[in-house]
């Protein structure tokens, strides 16, 4: 289980539901007690989300808390994929003119093909689709 952070979390999307959403993309992705996730729901994020690496061990996500209950999950679920990724040392994200790293090889491809991303919307999908099987009655219960 990962250590984390959550600030600004919407009123609509209940502390228990989300606990265990954080619980559950961490033991999927065994991501340990050694990584640390500030996780921050924002108004500012032109998209859903993303992840970045801040040092080793230390990782943020930003979450759009605009969206829906379930968007906000599954972009949850996606950036912690990206988290596993950076943990495991198969993405290492361009800096400046730095080009983006898959698994030690310089990548430069469009958004669709990059295979971290490939990889990414194909395991949050995945995730959400088991979680909700697990939580059906928390998503279509009024979240407060």
């Amino acid at each position: 289980m990962i250590d984390y952070l959550v600030t600004g979390k919407p009123r609509k999307l209940k502390v228990a539901l989300l606990r265990k959403a954080i619980r559950y993309a961490s033991d999927y992705l065994r991501l340990d007690y050694n990584t640390f996730v500030d996780i921050a729901f924002t108004n500012d994020c032109s998209a859903y989300g993303y992840a970045m690496d801040v040092e080793p061990g230390e990782y943020e996500i930003e979450i759009n808390k605009t969206h829906s209950i379930e968007d906000m999950i599954g972009t949850l679920f996606h950036e912690m994929v990206h988290v596993k990724q950076y943990v495991y040392g198969e993405l290492q994200s361009g800096e400046g003119n730095k080009p983006s790293r898959w698994h030690g090889e310089i990548c430069e491809l469009e958004y669709a093909k990059q295979p971290w991303e490939i990889e990414a919307y194909a395991l949050d999908k995945k995730m959400l689709r088991n979680f909700k099987r697990k939580h059906k009655d928390e998503f279509t219960t009024r979240q407060s």
